[in-house]
């Protein structure tokens, strides 16, 4: 597939999908989140983590204030992303969770006056949001490659982990040379580990074994 070929996939992929999402209704939204906290909490993948890098949704994006709230009750570090110029992110971990301030994308980060940097090698697991994921770990998000600059950049890669609405699954994902594929996806329905690491920390098979 030539580069614009490529391009004119993701983005074609990148409207269905957001159109999918923004089809659900409340309390579909707040039931798969319920459900993906829960296949979260079953894994156990929690027991072995102790800073957490967790998104906060926009646009339709699967809930995570459910499993922000169990992290913290937990005794977990809980970083969150902020938008830096050149389209790179840093993560910060905020005084109280409510203790936000709302960047020019209308998304919540946490004070720079009062959070505190963390560098995201030190994290154990990044839970990144994204707009569709196939079968072999792939990501589509929403277009401004943050999450794929800053995992290229980190000393060590966290375990890389997307939430989603089952809905969201795309058969076969164009891939670009710069995308950092994911260690693994959970969904409302599902758990699915594309890496060795993913399998043993999620206690289940690889996807397609």
């Amino acid at each position: 597939m030539t580069p614009s070929r490529q391009l004119s996939a993701r983005k074609t992929i990148r409207i269905v999908q957001r159109e999918k999402r923004r089809a659900l209704s409340l309390r579909q939204q707040n039931e798969h989140a319920r459900y993906v906290k829960k296949n979260i909490l079953g894994s156990g993948l929690l027991n072995r983590c102790s800073a957490c890098a967790v998104y906060l949704p926009l646009d339709e994006e699967l809930d995570t204030k459910p499993l922000v709230e169990v992290l913290l009750t937990m005794g977990k570090i809980v970083s969150l992303p902020v938008i830096k110029p050149a389209n790179r992110l840093e993560f910060r971990v905020p005084d109280a969770l409510y203790d936000l301030v709302t960047n020019r994308y209308g998304i919540a980060e946490p004070n720079p006056l009062t959070s505190r940097l963390r560098t995201l090698w030190t994290h154990s697991v990044i839970f990144m949001p994204l707009v569709a994921f196939d079968a072999h770990g792939n990501r589509i998000g929403m277009g401004g490659g943050y999450y794929d600059r800053a995992l290229s950049d980190a000393r060590r890669r966290p375990l890389c982990i997307g939430l989603a609405h089952e809905l969201q699954f795309t058969a076969d994902i164009p891939v670009n040379a710069w995308d950092v594929g994911m260690d693994a996806v959970i969904t409302e329905k599902y758990c699915r580990a594309f890496s060795k690491r993913a399998a043993i920390a999620l206690n289940i098979k690889l996807a397609g074994r």
